[in-house]
């Protein structure tokens, strides 16, 4: 059963970058728990499955610098490409309560099919849930993880390190295994809890 949200953010909290040489990163730093929570979404989609009760969000999350992003290159498959400037995001939460009848608690609609059914939002928290980001932060530092605990929406997109491991090389990125998550799937649950989507 995929984690509830709190258990990913308490393990946020504990969180804690290292240095090349393994020294922890000082806390004036920006952490995982200091991501910003504004960052501009379009092209919001939502699409429900009836029969195991989950309901996903999709939108496109823009990059918090796109002005310094579109000056850079990042190596995807071997080659050195343009950074993007946005990212594909995706929240999937489970056990979700459907019905074809709109009332006082299923009052947010969603189309399947032919037909409209209407949920009730799903609570942070309380409707595990699963995730995914086209970031590269996502990828390196929490894909793995959210992978082991049955919370990643599809497979480990798995690589090898391009340099030796420490102390010789760069440090592990998540080198303590702790579950979390980027600052564009952080904004987007903000944007969804402001668009009185989902609940906290």
């Amino acid at each position: 059963m995929p984690k509830k949200l709190t258990v990913i953010r308490d393990e946020l909290k504990k969180y804690v970058k290292v240095d090349r040489k393994g020294k922890k990163i000082p806390s004036s730093q920006r952490s995982p728990a200091d991501y910003p929570r504004n960052l501009k979404v379009k092209e919001l989609e939502l699409t429900a499955m009836l029969g195991v009760k989950t309901l996903t969000f999709k939108g496109v999350v823009k990059s918090e610098f796109p002005q310094e992003r579109a000056k850079q290159k990042i190596d995807v498959r071997g080659k050195m490409v343009k950074a993007p400037l946005s990212y594909m995001v995706h929240i999937q939460f489970h056990n979700v309560d459907f019905q074809e009848e709109k009332d006082a608690e299923h009052e947010e609609a969603v189309k399947v099919g032919s037909k409209t059914v209407y949920f009730r939002r799903p609570r942070v928290g309380v409707n595990p849930l699963k995730l995914k980001c086209t970031c590269q932060d996502f990828r390196f530092n929490w894909e793995k993880e959210l992978f082991d605990n049955k919370a990643l929406i599809g497979s480990w997109r798995k690589y090898k390190r391009k340099t030796p491991p420490p102390p010789e090389g760069f440090p592990y990125a998540n080198p303590f295994e702790y579950m979390g998550f980027c600052k564009h799937i952080n904004s987007f649950l903000f944007h969804l809890r402001r668009e009185e989507l989902i609940r906290s």
